[in-house]
């Protein structure tokens, strides 16, 4: 899993886009990590 090469250190922060927290959850990034989540559902044409 790529998150063994992560080198994060104290209050540096890790931009997670389209991501999820359960990705996360585990790792000792959490608080480090903010997601990003857009809803375009507005967007879709039927």
């Amino acid at each position: 899993m790529f998150v063994s090469l992560l080198d994060i250190k104290g209050d540096e922060q890790i931009l997670d886009i389209g991501g999820t927290s359960a990705f996360w959850l585990g790792t000792g990034y959490e608080s480090n990590v903010t997601l990003l989540n857009i809803d375009r559902t507005g967007d879709r044409v039927a």
